[in-house]
């Protein structure tokens, strides 16, 4: 029984409340990724003792003041973060992920990494380092508020996370022109958007929108020194998406009936072109 009287030591107690939360993390964190239910967000759930505030707080501008007094301006200074720097960046809800921190004596550390999505982010590494797979834990740990646009030329990303994603509620689209045989892609209509805001604010911006959605189409070139026939071009396109939007009927107003008048104007014989003059 004297095993025991040591619970009641004031020392006991304090190693205890030390150890113990992060041997609670450990644990969970390896049990959870054996079983395949771990999440990121689940870390930082955990309670533990705020080492990281004394870290950052104190000995991280100790620090930083001494390498500006002494290191700076005397030869090289950069290099990765320290360990325990990057242990302070413990993944939360609403974070990008980054991963897992590299312990100083080789292989990965359970603790997930997290950073706010205030600024850009730049990846670098070579072909089949796993930035596919990266990114994939990236999107499928976004906040549920948060949106994104891929360009995913391959459709591995589409095919690896849209049918998770939309388990979770969170709305996918593809837009994949050329098509697959397995995948339909969606559609997005501008003139559809133009004649729902002149329902909703009057039909005096439909010359606004057209316009700007002439200027989105016809780019103008760097080079070119001459406005004339860029701004020409965009009053050409402009009109003829006006006439689309107001005189064609709702399942021809899109870009492709645009087209096909811009490229070959009405022509003889077509039905729809027949059907468009006789109704003029």
């Amino acid at each position: 029984m004297a095993y025991f009287t040591g619970w009641d030591d004031p020392e006991t107690i304090a190693v205890i409340a030390i150890v113990a939360p992060p041997a609670i993390q450990l644990a969970y964190t390896g049990i959870a990724k054996m079983l395949g239910v771990f999440h990121p967000e689940h870390y930082s759930r955990i309670p533990t003792w705020s080492w990281r505030y004394v870290y950052r707080w104190v000995i991280e501008p100790v620090t930083d003041w001494f390498e500006e007094l002494f290191r700076f301006n005397r030869g090289a200074n950069g290099g990765f973060a320290p360990f325990l720097s990057s242990l302070c960046n413990v993944y939360k809800r609403g974070d990008v992920l980054l991963g897992s921190a590299r312990a100083p004596w080789g292989g990965g550390w359970v603790q997930p990494l997290g950073a706010k999505a205030e600024r850009h982010l730049l990846m670098i590494a070579g072909s089949g380092s796993g930035k596919t797979v990266f990114l994939k834990s990236l999107i499928g740990t976004h906040h549920p508020d948060a949106s994104a646009i891929i360009v995913d030329p391959k459709i591995t990303m589409y095919r690896a996370l849209a049918e998770a994603l939309r388990k979770q509620g969170r709305p996918v689209f593809l837009l994949l022109p050329a098509g697959t045989d397995d995948l339909t892609s969606h559609r997005w209509n501008p003139l559809f958007e133009i004649s729902a805001l002149m329902e909703r604010v009057g039909p005096h911006v439909a010359t606004f929108l057209c316009d700007k959605l002439a200027y989105a189409i016809v780019e103008k070139s760097e080079n070119e020194n001459q406005p004339y026939f860029p701004d020409t071009a965009r009053v050409i396109l402009s009109a003829v998406i006006a006439h689309v939007l107001t005189t064609e009927p709702p399942e021809r107003r899109n870009l492709l009936r645009v087209y096909e008048l811009i490229s070959r104007g009405y022509v003889p014989g077509n039905i729809v072109d027949e059907d468009h003059a006789h109704r003029s």
